[in-house]
């Protein structure tokens, strides 16, 4: 599996941690230079700033900017490369050191097109659901039989479909992702609904999962495997810059936010019935 450190030139010390990490488990990895949203423009961006302003309700920052063209940059760069499966990792993670035989395990399960291993998100699964569910050996999300035990894991409108064990972490096939963008996996046809979906974007590049189409099976680790290092400083910038929106605007940002259609249509697709309820 080939592995990716999304690193800015001037972070030599976030990269030497990053690297050092990586080399003691003997795993190879390609340095991304990140793109630095600075010295871009935003109001000639891919961002659609008047429906991120409405959506998000504040502006984008330059960071979010550069987050977003450098994730871009690599799943162009693995669309070249055709690998089956590669690892995208921020420069700020902080590595388990069994990380050479999950990547193994996740590449041999061929189970998903994107995992993410950084997050839960808002989804309430905990360790004592996932034994109850095992317990009753339920691994796919049924259609009525135990569907209260199963639903106990779901995020409300947030769909869980298929539980996998890899090891001792346990993937989970979902509807939507979690996002945080830390630590992930992902196929080259991935990669190329991920960048058909953020050719103009109004929103965090972390949420671009949700915007895909077509068959894209998307799921996340539980628990959540890499973690950011709390101690080094976040170079996206403020997001707590608020602003107010009017009626017409609050109007928008509804339909704006339902712009996930794509998604859910494909979800449709992909698992019918079960979506649905």
């Amino acid at each position: 599996m080939d592995i990716y450190v999304i690193n800015l030139d001037k972070a030599t010390a976030r990269m030497t941690k990053t690297s050092a990490q990586l080399e003691r488990m003997n795993l190879s990895f390609m340095r991304v230079s990140a793109v630095i949203g600075a010295d871009l423009n935003l109001e000639n961006s891919r961002i659609n700033n008047f429906q991120f302003r409405i959506t998000q309700m504040r502006d984008c920052t330059s960071g979010e900017l550069g987050c977003a063209e450098s994730h871009r940059l690599v799943w162009k760069k693995i669309l070249k490369s055709n690998n089956p499966y590669s690892l995208i990792l921020e420069d700020d993670v902080l590595l388990p050191g069994n990380l050479p035989q999950v990547l193994r395990l996740i590449e041999a399960s061929k189970s998903m097109d994107i995992i993410n291993l950084s997050s839960t998100g808002t989804y309430p699964i905990t360790s004592g659901k996932i034994d109850l569910l095992n317990s009753i050996k339920l691994k796919r999300r049924p259609y009525f039989k135990n569907k209260k035990q199963w639903k106990a894991i779901e995020a409300k409108s947030w769909k869980i479909f298929r539980l996998l064990e890899v090891g001792n972490l346990t993937l989970c096939e979902c509807s939507m992702l979690p996002p945080l963008m830390s630590a992930y996996i992902l196929t080259p046809r991935a990669c190329e609904a991920l960048l058909e979906a953020t050719t103009k974007i109004s929103y965090p590049i972390d949420y671009a999962f949700r915007h895909t189409k077509g068959n894209i099976i998307q799921g996340f680790c539980f628990p959540a495997y890499v973690h950011q290092n709390e101690k080094i400083k976040s170079t996206i910038g403020n997001r707590d810059n608020n602003i107010y929106i009017g009626k017409r605007e609050f109007i928008l940002r509804f339909l704006f936010k339902k712009r996930s259609l794509k998604r859910r249509l494909s979800l449709l697709r992909m698992y019918g019935f079960k979506f649905l309820f």
